[in-house]
């Protein structure tokens, strides 16, 4: 089984990279969590071969019927706003993409883990079309981190300690998409 486990995290193309130990301060405290490397794992789910017939590049306008009087909205490409970034991309980046990278987060407690919290992170894509994106057999999201809760008892006050909670959340959220940042301004080559 170890052998599995290896070839599924380090010998396969599209493969997510492995979770690293992040420290950070937030207001004077240090904080450990886990991360995984997120621009990587952008391009792993660009390039799943299980999206590679219905991944959505381009922009596109859907229309009611002919007479393209009542326009639709259903895709993420079919937002003016994916037309706008395209034009930019365009002037400098003949057929380059846009690639949407969505985020979601909920506290989720670990029942083996001595009844204890986290935050796990997931991204996706806003290339893959929402239907199949919301199947779980698909493997649409990735999980990026595992941001920490902390009871805060130290603290003292309620407000205070919601205030601590809330800059240790965003404080991770901020160094985690921080790698990112970069190749969302400039661009970055990926393969589908």
């Amino acid at each position: 089984m170890y052998l599995l486990n290896k070839v599924l995290d380090e010998g396969l193309p599209d493969a997510l990279p492995k979770f690293e130990l992040k420290k950070i301060r937030v207001d004077g405290q240090p904080i450990v969590y886990y991360q995984r490397n997120v621009l990587k794992c952008i391009k792993a789910l660009f390039g799943a071969p299980l999206w590679a017939h219905i991944l959505l590049t381009a922009p596109e306008h859907l229309y009611e019927d002919d007479s393209k009087s009542n326009r639709i909205f259903a895709e993420m490409n079919t937002a003016e706003a994916w037309f706008e970034k395209q034009e930019e991309i365009d002037a400098y980046c003949p057929g380059g993409t846009v690639v949407p990278v969505l985020m979601a987060s909920d506290k989720t407690l670990l029942s083996n883990f001595h009844n204890r919290s986290v935050y796990p992170v997931y991204i996706s894509l806003g290339n893959y079309p929402k239907a199949a994106r919301g199947k779980l057999s698909n493997d649409g999201f990735a999980v990026v981190a595992y941001i920490p809760t902390d009871k805060l008892e130290y603290v003292k006050g309620k407000e205070e300690r919601k205030l601590r909670s809330h800059n240790i959340y965003h404080g991770c959220l901020s160094r985690l998409f921080w790698s990112i940042r970069k190749a969302g301004r400039e661009g970055v080559c990926l393969q589908d």
